[in-house]
């Protein structure tokens, strides 16, 4: 079986069987500041800090000098990092020939028995030396220099931009892995993907995937989630005097200190989202109200059923709080002895009196005291009635909410008819789509880059977590 070389990059190995085949000549392809360099500098550093393999780069793009210092600016990691690892520059240098430099460092992987090693770049090798190379070639060369020395290669070409070809065109020929990454701005927000086109003996089963430069680089993996058992106690996050806390910390960052109190919020879903994302979104906000003792509203019966919001609740906050502080309102559907006391029906008929049944329900939540957290689903609402409905629910809520100093989040898809109407009533519009199998979260209002979703559950309960595509 062929070794695995660990490429230090989050969620990367797991993707490609454990790392680089040991001794393969991988090409790193892309266009100018899709994170080349910084792909590279990671391999290396993780190789001699955690893995005990010396390395070597080549480079022909930036003096040693400056790589460095925006290395460690970069990663946050010290000028004792660096210490396995040689440092090649032929910047500035035009007077070797191709024989002197291969020699150059061939000597230098012999002496430091290295076991990685990054030549960067391929486009500016062919280039950095006294006389003209064939591209072809010096691929050649190169993929002979790998196999001899068995020392795992990252060969990182340029692609030209606005093209669809490789570097120059040849070396994924001699290549046994092909990596594209790539930039791109979308409605003014970056993005960035990386996609493998191939490995040797390597399965791939999710070839893109959307990548950080954010604290280093980071891949990020399909949308996942797991209901954990509980552990430590959910630990309720601080209010302010003008902000209820939505139950994460980076949530709370990119809403500029979580929700508004008194205010009325969108959440605009696009297709293919796993609906587990946008669930985790609703009630990581909804578990915190609860354990500060506030109360809970929602109506979505499509995905916040009676079911759903009993499993992810109860764990933390107990049967005697959700009985008393939480509210489901279905439509039309009997409800089991043992949960009547949080589920509200209504009968999707008469839309007059479903909205009283809505704000009923609200009289028995919590302490006359204490603000509300009302989700609604306007695609339920839409789905059951009429657009004179969604007018009078928008007219209603938004009033109460505000008089109440409450909280009022509507979610709905984004093909809803009304979307620029219930937009202009929010304070905040959130957006919420999958692209390459990640969850994606952006402001609309107001304007934030994609965060990339994730919720991990190494405490014993779900808390979301926000990485920034920067």
């Amino acid at each position: 079986m062929t070794r695995r070389i660990s490429t230090g990059i989050p969620n990367l190995d797991s993707a490609i069987e454990g790392g680089f085949p040991e001794g393969s000549l991988i090409l790193l392809a892309g266009t100018p500041g899709t994170g080349k360099t910084v792909f590279g500098m990671k391999f290396l550093l993780h190789g001699a800090v955690c893995c005990g393999e010396p390395g070597v780069l080549i480079s022909f793009t930036e003096e040693k000098k400056a790589l460095k210092e925006n290395t460690m600016n970069h990663f946050k990691c010290s000028p004792d990092d660096f210490g396995d690892i040689e440092i090649l520059d032929f910047v500035a240098v035009k007077e070797k020939g191709l024989e002197s430099i291969m020699e150059m460092i061939i000597r230098s992987i012999d002496t430091r028995e290295a076991k990685r090693l990054v030549i960067d770049s391929f486009t500016a090798m062919t280039t950095g030396v006294d006389q003209k190379v064939d591209a072809r070639i010096l691929a050649q060369v190169l993929g002979k220099l790998v196999k001899q020395t068995r020392c795992t290669t990252i060969l990182i070409t340029e692609t030209p931009t606005g093209t669809q070809e490789i570097g120059m065109g040849v070396e994924e020929f001699v290549a046994d892995g092909v990596l594209v990454l790539s930039r791109r701005i979308r409605d003014g927000r970056t993005l960035r993907e990386v996609d493998i086109l191939k490995l040797r003996g390597t399965k791939i089963r999710h070839p893109t995937s959307l990548f950080t430069l954010e604290n280093g680089f980071q891949i990020f993996r399909r949308f996942t989630f797991k209901m954990p058992d509980p552990g430590k106690e959910f630990k309720p996050r601080p209010d302010t005097e003008g902000c209820f806390s939505s139950g994460s910390e980076d949530l709370d960052r990119l809403l500029g200190g979580g929700w508004r109190r008194g205010s009325v919020n969108l959440i605009e879903v696009g297709p293919r989202i796993d609906a587990m994302a946008l669930l985790n979104l609703i009630l990581i906000t909804a578990l915190d109200f609860v354990v500060h003792g506030n109360g809970f509203l929602i109506f979505d019966p499509f995905l916040g059923n009676a079911n759903s919001v009993k499993e992810y609740l109860e764990p933390f906050i107990g049967e005697d709080r959700l009985s008393r502080l939480v509210r489901c309102l279905e439509v039309a559907t009997p409800s089991p002895k043992e949960r009547k006391k949080f589920v509200m029906n209504t009968e999707g008929e008469e839309p007059s009196e479903d909205i009283r049944a809505i704000f009923e329900a609200l009289k028995g939540i919590g302490f006359p005291d204490k603000p509300t957290y009302i989700c609604i689903s306007l695609d339920a609402v839409a789905g059951y009635h009429n657009e004179d409905t969604i007018k009078s629910v928008l007219t209603c809520a938004t009033e109460r909410m505000r008089r109440t100093n409450g909280l009022l989040v509507f979610e709905n898809l984004s093909n809803f008819k009304m979307m620029q109407s219930v937009s202009s009533l929010a304070e905040t519009h959130l957006k919420l789509e999958e692209m390459s199998a990640a969850a994606l979260l952006c402001g609309i209002k107001p304007k934030t880059s994609y965060h990339v979703i994730e919720i991990d559950t190494s405490k014993g309960y779900p808390d979301l977590r926000l990485t920034p595509i920067l």
